[in-house]
């Protein structure tokens, strides 16, 4: 509404100015200005905030100057009522029937009932509104903006209040000739006589038409049924479109390529989808995203980057082209690794088939809980629920020694390395006090000897005498 930037920067240098010294000048408090009144600086106002009429030589559009207040609200706003100028809000003298007329220099806003500038003296309006040369008020321009499809140079010439604009912030031509007053679509509706369309990153409305009727230098897309810029006037069509004889956009190429061809871009395809060549796709392929009306029977779901992909079925009897393998057990064309497609980083070419195997997990040391034999370097998976393992732990047979942080312990069905109790026993497993080894829990499912008692410490114990703790 008003000059921001001089505003904000004058308030700054009356606070500042306000300041100097910092002592009394001799001003007594009963006689300085309430919000509204007139000041030079910030020691005449009761607020001790005032926008000079003069500061440094410039002037502050605000005739005298004016005693005011940071506010965020009317409640913060005593004597005054909170007025927001962009991103700030300043306290301003009320106005209206009842209230005492504006001093000079200023009128009363009829929307804002508060005094500010005349507009016709000082005060700039701004971009969106005018001047009433009536009030010396800022006001909406009198006259309603253009409807949808109607030219424009901005929002103000709109009732939608939103243009696009033949020339850009730069001055270069933008395709829409004499600009065309639009609105926003985000839910696809645009009322009676009006076509939603993707345009860029919006969904905007533009004239519905059937067989014509657009404006001089638009022409009419059945296809869409709206109006859109002549591209022979220099509307820019984008990529893998080329401007037609009629002045309509369309595809560059006559024919498009059908699901598992080759292919140079989305455009080339009919699916709209082209998996490249640059990322690893032997002359590109095109793909459709699953479950589109694009994907045959025959096509198999592949999630590749986080989407989900349908690719070329394949079989002993319908193999994949060159520069593909038909995966198992999914059953698709996917790139032959050994070419150059990029497996990433959890999966690694296989050598004779081309396919990208997935890695095997790391191995896990002496001590590791496992489920089987496999996942131990050691090859060994002390897991037997019937004989007390209920959980897996990694070993390996002992003869003479184990290494170090383990010892050999001689159990029922042979001898095997078992964790030090150092830094603790797995899970199933407690510390034996004479060896400080790890051994089967009783307490876990671990049969105790002939002639022996599960205590409750999880080891097994001759009885004794007593029913002591083991």
């Amino acid at each position: 509404m008003a000059r921001l930037h001089a505003l904000l920067r004058l308030v700054v240098i009356a606070a500042l100015a306000g300041c100097e010294g910092g002592g009394e000048d001799g001003t007594d408090a009963a006689t300085r200005g309430s919000v509204g009144e007139a000041c030079q600086r910030n020691l005449d106002c009761e607020s001790a905030f005032c926008i000079p009429a003069v500061s440094g030589g410039e002037a502050s559009a605000w005739p005298g100057g004016i005693c005011t207040a940071p506010c965020q609200d009317d409640a913060t706003c005593a004597g005054g009522t909170c007025v927001a100028f962009e991103d700030s809000g300043y306290c301003m003298l009320g106005c209206g029937p009842g209230a005492p007329a504006c001093r000079d220099g200023y009128v009363c806003h009829p929307s804002l009932a508060v005094c500010l500038p005349d507009c016709r003296v000082s005060w700039e309006c701004g971009p969106y509104f005018v001047c009433d040369e009536a009030t010396g008020a800022c006001a909406l321009p009198a006259t309603p903006g253009g409807a949808l499809g109607a030219a424009c140079e901005g929002g103000l010439d709109c009732v939608s209040a939103l243009c696009l604009a033949a020339e850009d912030e730069a001055g270069a031509f933008t395709g829409w000739t004499g600009g065309m007053c639009s609105l926003p679509c985000p839910t696809g509706d645009c009322g009676e006589g009006g076509a939603c369309l993707r345009l860029g990153d919006y969904l905007l409305c533009v004239p519905e038409c059937a067989e014509g009727a657009c404006r001089d230098g638009y022409v009419c897309v059945e296809a869409l049924g709206g109006c859109l810029p002549d591209c022979r006037l220099g509307w820019d069509c984008g990529t893998g479109y080329a401007c037609g004889e009629d002045g309509r956009c369309a595809l560059e190429m006559a024919e498009v390529a059908a699901f598992g061809a080759p292919c140079l871009s989305d455009f080339a395809c009919e699916t709209g989808v082209c998996l490249p060549e640059s990322a690893g796709w032997p002359e590109g392929t095109c793909a459709a995203f699953c479950g589109s009306a694009w994907c045959p029977e025959t096509s198999g779901c592949v999630v590749l980057g986080g989407y989900p992909y349908c690719l070329p079925g394949c079989d002993d009897a319908s193999p994949c082209r060159d520069g593909y393998v038909c995966t198992q057990p999914e059953g698709v064309c996917m790139p032959d690794c050994r070419g150059g497609y990029d497996c990433g980083t959890e999966y690694t070419c296989s050598s004779t088939t081309g396919f990208c195997d997935a890695n095997p997990a790391p191995l896990s040391g002496l001590g590791a809980t496992c489920s089987s034999d496999a996942v131990c370097d050691s090859g060994l998976c002390l897991l037997d629920v019937a004989s007390g393992f209920t959980l897996g732990v990694c070993t390996e047979v002992c003869a003479a020694s184990c290494p170090a942080g383990f010892g050999c312990v001689a159990l029922e069905a042979g001898s095997w390395c078992l964790p030090t109790c150092g830094d603790g026993c797995p899970s199933a497993f407690v510390c034996e006090s004479s060896s400080q080894l790890c051994v089967p829990s009783c307490l876990s499912g671990w049969p105790c000897p002939s002639g022996y008692v599960c205590r409750n410490t999880g080891l097994c114990r001759d009885p004794g005498p007593g029913p002591g703790p083991g």
